[in-house]
């Protein structure tokens, strides 16, 4: 949309290019294709732009996801070790029928 808009803009300055004289022939229509590549170009460097940002975004998304993983798995294993401790206290099996018992 904004590189339609863009060309539009060239294509109407490009009318007025040669000041009213004859043109040499297929010189407007280079210029135009001048001002299409460059649009272009522009346009290419602010994806690339663009592209790098998100990019930038997204590791950050993934590094605090995989903090926070770290973490819940960290107090799970402690929860587990302190649930293993209690019930060896009280004299329970963990498992019926496999001898894994206090």
């Amino acid at each position: 949309m904004k590189m339609e808009r863009e060309l539009q803009e060239e294509q109407v300055r490009a009318d007025g290019w040669c000041g009213g004289r004859n043109c040499i022939p297929g010189q407007r229509e280079r210029h135009i294709l001048v001002l299409q590549i460059e649009a272009l170009r522009r346009e290419n460097q602010q994806t690339y732009a663009d592209l790098e940002t998100q990019s930038r975004e997204h590791q950050q998304e993934i590094n605090a996801l995989r903090e926070e993983s770290e973490h819940l798995l960290r107090n799970s294993t402690e929860c587990l070790g302190h649930f293993v401790r209690f019930w060896r206290n009280r004299g329970g099996c963990l498992r019926e029928g496999t001898g894994i018992c206090s």
